[in-house]
């Protein structure tokens, strides 16, 4: 009896992360079910309204095998695929409803739980990985987020995971974590559009310098040179096509604000400062981007 206690004792310990994020993700899950019951989606003025739009009818076109739709919103779209496919078991189970898109969100929740607490892991051990997790789910950026069918919490979560494949990198000189933050930055890629790099990019590229004081510049070099070469492969023609087909819509937003029927009601200088760091200041005020802890 004694020795199977131990070995449950054992066993509890080995899981506890697991098992602390199933709790605190039930947790979430009921708040959010319980305000969904309460409010539904918003009233159209928010960009939520167009992610609902689209995924329905990205999710019609392949039921119905449209071709000419599925190109356009895989290649043409002012908004990346990739947003909308994440959420394409979901529908398969439990349908094409506006609770299967918030329930999608949990997805990134859980990828946004395992990423911080390897940051904490990475910081200071165990301990800290454990509290960077209960910190995450207090963040009101997270789970203001978690109601709405948008990608900032899809956002926030691979941004975290690109800084731990960061890390785990060594400044770029571990090829593994190299590519895998390769890859984690082109999923928050085409999750958002650019604004996954506003938050890494520096810290990338300080890693990297970094990482050429300590030595071996030709092997962090190259690692460099194939990771991004990856993301370029992964994401960098749907990038062109975006800046080729919204780069003005996307440097009028910059230039000053537009109201619900188009129309400018405050205009700015697109090369001030105000302007350039408009889309910055947003997503930082949204609370996207790095997950303290």
């Amino acid at each position: 009896m004694r020795e199977l206690l131990l070995i449950t004792r054992r066993n509890l310990r080995r899981h506890t992360v697991v098992l602390l994020a199933i709790f605190l993700m039930s947790l979430v899950f009921l708040l959010v079910h319980n305000w969904h019951n309460s409010n539904g989606i918003m009233d159209g003025r928010q960009n939520e309204i167009w992610h609902v739009g689209n995924a329905l009818d990205l999710w019609g076109a392949l039921e119905a095998r449209d071709t000419w739709h599925l190109e356009y919103f895989f290649w043409g779209n002012y908004w990346p695929p990739g947003f909308y496919v994440w959420l394409w078991v979901v529908f398969a189970i439990f349908g094409a409803t506006h609770w299967a898109m918030i329930v999608s969100n949990f997805g990134h929740l859980a990828v946004l739980l395992w990423g911080a607490y390897s940051l904490g892991v990475e910081a200071r051990g165990r301990r800290v990985g454990v509290v960077s997790m209960l910190i995450v789910v207090c963040y009101p950026g997270v789970i203001g987020n978690m109601v709405r069918y948008e990608p900032s919490v899809a956002v926030t979560a691979w941004v975290t995971v690109a800084a731990v494949a960061l890390v785990r990198s060594h400044g770029f000189l571990i090829r593994r974590w190299s590519l895998l933050f390769a890859a984690s930055c082109a999923v928050g890629l085409m999750m958002d559009r650019p604004s996954l790099a506003l938050f890494i990019a520096l810290p990338a590229l300080i890693e990297w310098l970094l990482g050429l004081r300590v030595g071996q510049h030709r092997r962090r070099n190259a690692n460099i040179a194939i990771a991004l070469a990856l993301l370029l492969v992964m994401v960098g023609y749907w990038h062109w096509e975006f800046v080729h087909l919204h780069w003005q819509e996307v440097a009028s937003q910059g230039a000053g604000e537009i109201d619900s029927h188009g129309e400018y009601t405050e205009l700015r200088d697109p090369s001030s400062l105000y302007s350039l760091l408009f889309v910055f200041g947003v997503l930082l005020d949204g609370q996207a981007g790095l997950v303290l802890g």
